[in-house]
């Protein structure tokens, strides 16, 4: 029994490629690599080049979102759910907005130090000053939750 990927089917080249599209993010990477591979493995190509790896991102980008999704609590999962509702909005105004939602809410200070989980996992983005950010859900996001938006 083989396991891996064939001799000659990428080279070092595509590789670092596929290192720089993922910002040197080795989640991202591995996921880039899988279905770059899965992409050439059903005949879109023989080997694995730039073009099947910029083919097979979106699919990549989706699995890293379940992934993430897969890896919140409930309640972080709602700090999503309601952002869909309220967006752009502020963290006081999510919190709010969660307060008013969850059976049992967290302290603010918790959602607070979610947030920037949440954007370092690609879930929601950042906009506005330092003083008073306002947070906003990525499009990718709201789709693997089945909210439309």
């Amino acid at each position: 029994m083989s396991v891996g990927v064939e001799p000659g089917v990428i080279s070092g080249s595509e590789l670092e490629y596929i290192a720089r599209c993922s910002d040197l993010d080795a989640r991202d990477a591995i996921a880039l690599l899988y279905h770059s591979v899965q992409n050439t493995a059903n005949g879109s190509a023989d080997r694995v080049t730039w073009a099947v790896s910029d083919d097979s991102k979106p699919d990549a980008d989706q699995a890293m979102i379940r992934s993430r999704l897969s890896d919140l609590s409930r309640d972080q999962r709602l700090v999503l759910e309601v952002m869909a509702d309220t967006h752009p909005a502020t963290s006081s105004r999510v919190y709010e907005a969660y307060c008013e939602r969850a059976a049992n809410p967290v302290y603010d200070r918790t959602l607070r130090g979610w947030l920037p989980k949440l954007e370092r996992y690609e879930l929601m983005v950042k906009s506005g000053s330092e003083y008073e950010p306002v947070y906003e859900d990525r499009e990718i996001a709201l789709k693997e939750l089945g909210i439309m938006v």
